[in-house]
């Protein structure tokens, strides 16, 4: 069966849309989930210091419908899933015991001893059920397009068929598991720490007695403030309204006098594409050459500061899986020495009377290279890296574009680089790249060897370090860094940096307020 591209990320700079089906949805029940009370029922005074946690009360918290950052980040406090992502792109177990995967069945054993916040037992029908309705919600649909369908092999065991092979499926399977019936209620029935109680801009996470009786927990209540009409949502914080506010730096101001940061990575890779279709870019060597002419480090940290993080690979730095920085190959000459070196044995030559490189048949080496004009920190970091292959003898046409028009020369193919950034999935899936229909396959051509080592490594018979070497031999594209998010928090909140972009609030149960 031919594998569905796994891509539609958020945040691409080239993005491409397309929807596969998924089974129809049961029936839906209509009566109101019983933990959502009368906007009365929410107690305001109270002696108790609580976390403040923002949301939006003009979009949804119900998590397959929700389009807002903020109300996202939410759920993980309100729904358990089958696993959850930690900060290092680990699949912590949540609901689930146990996966086996076997070629493109993936077995899930549940945890038999989960109620909802009404009491019901949780089974493997609710998760089935849960699973129609994330692969089409536009948080989980992504992640979810290799998995074909999810059918009950008992209570607790659901068997997920998969595309194609990934042993890093486990990644995907952190949607919220909502009870069978009311996935289209406002706000579904979960079994997480806390339940929803009040409506409007008068609402409290409170504490769910039945799965989290156990617990310790220092937050018995988190309140919630509505930011919806807020323009700036940062003074809230720094006036004590809000304990916290989860940012992206690319999308949000970043205006704090005085607060206490923590960098959450998110695993969205900035990159140099390369035209490897054209006559001049198609060799390898000189590909390697403007890897070397490109001062990765200095640059990232000139332009995003601590907002970005060096990659090295194709894959997140913060990844448990990839190997130990010493175990990895450095070059021992300067960036330039090596770009010059490599662009002699790519078959160029410095042409000191010009001052330009140029091939064995005299032609000048000139590039032309796309940026999208409307990210500030792109436009920049593709202007630094113009001028450093200019300091090296290429010529450069940089062309700074409308989105429309450079989407345009992309898939026209008249380009020889461009600079893009792209979400990946939390399995690190880079098929977006590689298949045939992916939509960033842009300029890449066949490179077979990379394509096929790829597949390899998701069917679990080459690890990573050996898709890497492959990779860094062909370096269809650049990578460049991968971006951070900023947890800002007061300086009167507990807080422990253990969330990640997909369990932002993993451990805000335990937070304290002096």
């Amino acid at each position: 069966m031919k594998r569905i591209s796994a891509l539609l990320c958020a945040l691409l700079l080239v993005t491409l849309c397309s929807c596969g089906k998924t089974p129809a949805a049961p029936e839906e029940t209509t009566s109101a989930p019983p933990e959502t009370t009368a906007a009365t029922d929410v107690t305001t005074d109270t002696p108790t210091k609580k976390v403040v946690l923002p949301y939006t009360s003009t979009d949804t918290l119900n998590p397959f419908q929700t389009e807002s950052t903020h109300n996202h980040d939410l759920s993980t406090l309100l729904f358990d899933s089958l696993f959850r992502v930690d900060d290092m792109f680990n699949a912590i177990p949540s609901l689930a015991t146990d996966i086996q995967l076997d070629d493109t069945t993936a077995t899930v054993t549940l945890r038999d001893d989960i109620r909802f916040s009404n009491g019901d037992l949780l089974t493997a029908r609710d998760v089935v059920y849960s699973f129609g309705y994330a692969k089409e919600s536009p948080f989980y649909k992504a992640r979810l397009l290799n998995i074909f369908n999810c059918t009950v092999s008992d209570e607790t065991t659901v068997s997920f068929v998969l595309l194609s092979p990934n042993v890093d499926c486990a990644n995907c399977l952190d949607f919220p598991i909502v009870k069978f019936g009311t996935a289209t209620n406002d706000h579904p029935v979960g079994s997480g720490r806390y339940i929803l109680k009040g409506k409007g801009s008068h609402m409290q996470l409170v504490r769910n007695e039945d799965t989290a009786a156990n617990e310790e927990m220092e937050q018995q209540t988190i309140s919630l403030l509505d930011i919806s009409m807020r323009e700036n949502k940062h003074y809230l914080l720094q006036i004590g309204d809000l304990s916290c506010l989860f940012c992206d730096p690319e999308t949000e101001t970043n205006r704090i006098i005085s607060a206490h940061t923590a960098q959450i990575p998110l695993n969205n890779l900035v990159y140099l594409g390369f035209n490897s279709k054209d006559s001049v870019l198609q060799d390898p060597a000189l590909r390697r050459a403007i890897s070397a002419a490109v001062d990765r480090t200095a640059l990232i940290d000139d332009i995003y500061g601590t907002n970005a993080t060096v990659a090295e690979t194709p894959f997140n730095p913060n990844w448990s899986k990839l190997p130990p920085a010493d175990d990895t190959e450095r070059p021992t000459q300067s960036a330039a020495v090596s770009a010059a070196d490599l662009l002699n044995k790519a078959g160029y030559r410095f042409a000191y009377s010009t001052s330009t490189v140029r091939s064995k048949n005299d032609e000048l080496l000139s590039l032309t290279f796309l940026v999208n004009e409307e990210n500030e920190h792109r436009v920049t970091l593709a202007r630094r890296i113009a001028s450093a292959l200019e300091d090296l003898g290429i010529d450069i046409n940089l062309q700074v574009l409308s989105f429309e028009s450079y989407q345009s020369q992309l898939q026209s193919g008249a380009f020889s680089m461009y600079l893009g950034e792209v979400k990946l999935t939390p399995d690190m899936d880079l098929s977006v790249f590689f298949d045939d229909d992916g939509a960033l396959r842009y300029g890449i051509g066949e490179l077979q060897v990379v394509k096929d080592a790829l597949r390899d490594y998701r069917r679990g018979t080459i690890d990573v370090p050996t898709f890497i070497k492959v990779f860094d031999e062909t370096l269809p594209f650049l990578p460049l860094c991968y971006r951070n998010a900023v947890m800002f928090y007061t300086r009167t909140l507990s807080y422990e940096g253990t969330g990640s972009e997909s369990d932002v609030y993993a451990n805000a149960y335990s937070w304290g307020i002096s």
